[in-house]
């Protein structure tokens, strides 16, 4: 009889790995459409936060509460139902099956960092490491970017505008990334050039959203996954993916 529980334990905890990303089928779309629709006096960031991941690293000194969202087909029928509800219509069950299954085989996530400037999605480095390979996503887009004020220590300041060079080659590419940081840094420097090493200053920070498109097939979906997300001024970041704790 124990040997039957330890298998049937095990069993469940294996299904509810492996399928976490699997096809979602109308069962579990009327479900995250209910869930979405208990949600609709929520800010949508709240009914987000159990597929929401923050940076672990957390050495950018431009960043506040870094981090990504995991758009799996469940949580995008349960966001666009919670939308619908809140404007007084009824999630439709046909169009939230074919909304989920747009994002069949896919792992879409919404990535939300800081930066000195705005980082156009040619200069994002991102990618994914998992059991020591390395997978590169195959579209990233630059969803909306908006400037905030941020209070920072000028000489922590200073140090965070001192750009490492980079050894790659100088490609086009790069020529511009090192235009691009050099504005940057004189830039930092004129706007704190009348305080003294010990004040606070206010400049103006980029918060950006992207998103990051990797292929499923590609991924271990029952192991644990790392999404490095690199600029040349924030430096990097690091979010622990577990498709296995989310539905």
């Amino acid at each position: 009889m124990r040997k039957i529980l330890l298998f049937l334990v095990g069993l469940f905890y294996f299904m509810g790995t492996a399928q976490a990303m699997m096809p979602i089928n109308e069962e579990t779309v009327q479900a995250a459409q209910i869930y979405g629709v208990s949600q609709k006096d929520a800010a949508t960031e709240a009914l987000l936060d159990k597929w929401t991941i923050t940076d672990r690293k957390q050495t950018n000194k431009f960043g506040a509460r870094e981090r990504i969202v995991v758009y799996t087909p469940y949580v995008v029928a349960a966001v666009d139902a919670q939308g619908k509800a809140k404007t007084g219509q009824k999630a439709n069950a046909d169009l939230g099956l074919a909304l989920a299954r747009e994002y069949n085989g896919i792992l879409a996530l919404g990535v939300i960092i800081d930066s000195s400037f705005q980082v156009e999605p040619k200069y994002l480095k991102a990618y994914i490491t998992q059991d020591g390979q390395i997978f590169a996503p195959y579209n990233i887009t630059l969803d909306k970017s908006v400037m905030r004020d941020l209070k920072i220590n000028r000489r922590t300041l200073l140090a965070s505008g001192k750009f490492q060079n980079s050894t790659q080659e100088k490609t086009e590419l790069y020529k511009e990334k090192m235009d691009l940081d050099q504005k940057t840094q004189d830039a930092l420097q004129e706007s704190t050039s009348s305080v003294s090493p010990s004040e606070q200053v206010t400049i103006k920070i980029w918060n950006m959203q992207y998103f990051i498109y990797f292929d499923l097939a590609k991924l271990n979906q029952t192991k644990p996954m790392v999404l490095t997300i690199f600029d040349q001024a924030g430096g990097n970041r690091e979010f622990e993916i577990n498709l296995g704790t989310m539905e």
